[in-house]
């Protein structure tokens, strides 16, 4: 009886110390989570001016994503354009449409945020256009999130997006 008792308990302490084993043995898998709406708004963001086409333009570009070693986790590219009505005569928004441009970016951000991994590259400001820059991870996701922000659009202006496979970030390499 004794020897059965002692045959019990170390088989209780080799099932335990396997499972320990087993359980130390799992690979963790971390999602890359790109961009969140707090380190959009805690990242250094860097100010451009440019020219195309002999008018000035400007870019806000999240530096969080310089040098990124992730690019390969987000490889579509999602480029919003939204049409710019009030102006100024170089084409730029006034104080009022700029504040609508941000609600516009705002709500999308909050719309991606909960909805899908991506990251917030940034921001043109052109002649007679915004355009928002973001990267994801799923083409269709992003395709119908934004098929439902364009259906739904209560800004009063024209949104337009366009979905490309950019495994290397070339589209935004300028920027970087």
């Amino acid at each position: 009886m004794r020897i059965i008792y002692i045959l019990l308990c170390l088989l209780m302490l080799l099932s335990c110390n396997n499972k320990k084993m087993e359980a130390s043995q799992k690979k963790t898998v971390t999602l890359n989570v790109g961009s969140t709406v707090q380190n959009i708004n805690d990242a250094e963001h860097t100010l451009l001016e440019f020219e195309i086409e002999n008018k000035t333009c400007f870019a806000l570009i999240n530096q969080q994503f310089r040098g990124y070693k992730y690019k390969k986790d987000f490889p579509i590219s999602l480029w919003i354009t939204v049409e710019t009505r009030n102006k100024n005569p170089n084409g730029h928004p006034i104080e009022s449409e700029a504040l609508l441009f941000n609600k516009i970016e705002d709500s999308l951000i909050q719309i991606l945020a909960a909805s899908t991994p991506f990251c917030f590259i940034g921001r043109t400001t052109r002649d007679d256009y915004r355009e928002i820059m973001i990267y994801g991870a799923d083409k269709k996701q992003l395709s119908e999130i934004m098929n439902r922000f364009v259906q739904k659009n209560t800004f009063g202006r024209n949104i337009t997006f366009q979905i490309d496979n950019d495994v290397n970030w070339e589209n935004v390499g300028g920027f970087y």
